[in-house]
């Protein structure tokens, strides 16, 4: 059986005092970057979990803007907090969700201006404790262990299955060989797949997965097994080896419209033959120019599936288009996969699709400055059943959007952003009853009939100006 190096993450992490006050969202990071950073870092249960409206002045305003969840305190690794703690939660990409009897790890923030606790800011940490088995493994050490090197991560086998998704399993005492120009050393997984060393001198060194099942010696013919990580003096290093036990197979191919252009960021997936599965596992997007390719499929045959949900969209206006470009199953050609199969040019065309408008302009703030990373919505008043009215983008650095909107449908266009976009500008703050709470421009009735352009949209405040100076000096002590 073949394995695969399917993936490796390395995340490098300097414990020092250069993270002890960072309070923006940011990619996660290790442990011990995330530890040194936090003001409280502990396991507790979720006892009670409020959630808070958006409008609480608007009756027929259900949208959620936020949780407060109280999490009955059990262990504390640093900070001073009491038996019980409130973390509240945005809800945004930076935050969790918090459900009554889990159980986490958390790495908390508090925030002065709110008087609240916060857990999703810290290097995106916190988890629940059954994937923190890395986590307590160092912070049951604290503070001995902030003071040495650390180069840790896991070991995973994955196996894909069409109906069921991937499952994972870690090995209990796999191998590792970590090189370093002054010492090499050997360590082995733990019965969480969990590997750990400390001590290490500073220095450049190549982790080498040592035993991987099915494979004859070891691992050092294979390049695509060894990674290199980089310690400096009290740091600590993450590198995570994912193996992928399916054959090592592939489906790719070109999505192309009905007039034959490309057709980026659409979603396709496998089905078994003869099989309704309620949610496939196996999927894949196509790049800007159309192009899609289905990995690690198990042997067996299947259809290849285009918009799965089959509603027709401003995004796939179209409904479920199946291999080789047929509306009806029965149409469809049966694809079969066998061990080591790289399947090329399976291309699809959409037979025909709705027809779509551009919709382009700009989104702004009362004194003409652009919103960047603001959001644009059109929304419309009905729609027939298996159509979506609904259609959402992104402006960027000049406050410019645009989107296809499906032909004849008629609604509202309007812009927002979120509160936390801007958390220290009073005249803000004070327009929202929630602390997530978004800010609207008056809507813009639209009949998509054509293309539209230079539409605008405003919001009826001016922003704040942000510390651009201060957050340079942190760029440049973290860099240190």
């Amino acid at each position: 059986m073949k394995i695969n190096l399917l993936i490796f993450s390395f995340l490098l992490a300097l414990a020092t005092s250069n993270f002890a006050h960072a309070r923006s969202c940011q990619g996660e990071g290790g442990v011990c970057q995330a530890a040194a950073s936090a003001e409280a870092v502990f396991v507790g249960s979720v006892r009670k979990v409020e959630i808070l409206n958006a409008k609480k002045d608007d009756p027929q305003n259900k949208q959620v803007a936020g949780q407060i969840a109280h999490i009955r305190v059990e262990n504390v690794f640093k900070g001073k907090i009491g038996p019980e703690i409130a973390i509240h939660s945005g809800m945004t990409s930076c935050d969790h969700s918090y459900q009554v009897g889990e159980k986490w790890v958390l790495y908390a923030s508090y925030e002065k201006e709110t008087g609240t606790w916060s857990a999703g800011s810290v290097f995106g940490r916190s988890r629940q404790t059954k994937y923190a088995a890395n986590d307590l493994l160092y912070l049951r050490q604290l503070p001995a262990s902030e003071k040495r090197t650390r180069i840790s991560g896991f070991i995973e086998f994955l196996k894909s299955d069409p109906e069921k998704g991937t499952t994972s399993t870690t090995p209990h005492g796999f191998k590792l060989k970590i090189i370093g120009k002054h010492r090499t050393a050997e360590v082995y997984t733990d019965q969480n797949g969990i590997y750990e060393i400390y001590g290490l001198p500073p220095g450049e060194y190549l982790i080498k997965p040592e035993g991987s099942p099915g494979r004859a010696g070891n691992a050092d013919d294979s390049v695509d097994e060894i990674a290199k990580v980089e310690l400096k003096e009290e740091s600590c290093a993450e590198l995570n080896f994912s193996f992928h036990l399916d054959a090592d197979t592939s489906i790719a191919g070109k999505l192309r419209s009905a007039d034959g252009r490309p057709l980026p960021n659409m979603s396709l997936s496998l089905q078994p033959k003869g099989k309704r599965v309620l949610q496939s596992w196996q999927f894949a997007s196509t790049n800007s120019d159309g192009d899609y390719r289905l990995e690690n499929i198990p042997p067996g045959e299947y259809l290849i599936i285009v918009n799965g949900n089959g509603d027709i969209s401003s995004y796939a206006p179209f409904s479920k288009v199946y291999y080789p470009g047929v509306f009806k199953e029965e149409n469809a050609a049966i694809v079969q996969v066998t061990r080591g199969d790289r399947l090329e040019n399976y291309d699809i065309n959409i037979p025909y699709q709705a027809t779509t408008y551009t919709i382009q302009g700009k989104l702004l703030y009362a004194d003409g400055r652009p919103v960047e990373k603001g959001y644009v919505q059109f929304k419309a008043d009905r729609v027939d059943e298996g159509t979506v009215g609904e259609v959402r983008t992104q402006t960027d650095a000049q406050g410019r959007f645009s989107m296809n909107i499906l032909q004849g449908l008629v609604g509202r266009l309007s812009g927002f952003i979120y509160t936390n976009q801007d958390t220290n500008c009073p005249a803000i703050q004070k327009l929202v009853s929630g602390s997530a709470s978004p800010l609207e421009t008056e809507s813009q009735w639209l009949n998509i009939t054509g293309d539209l352009q230079d539409v605008k949209l405003l919001f009826p405040f001016v922003p704040c100006a942000k510390p651009k100076q201060k957050n340079e000096e942190g760029l440049r002590n973290i860099r240190k």
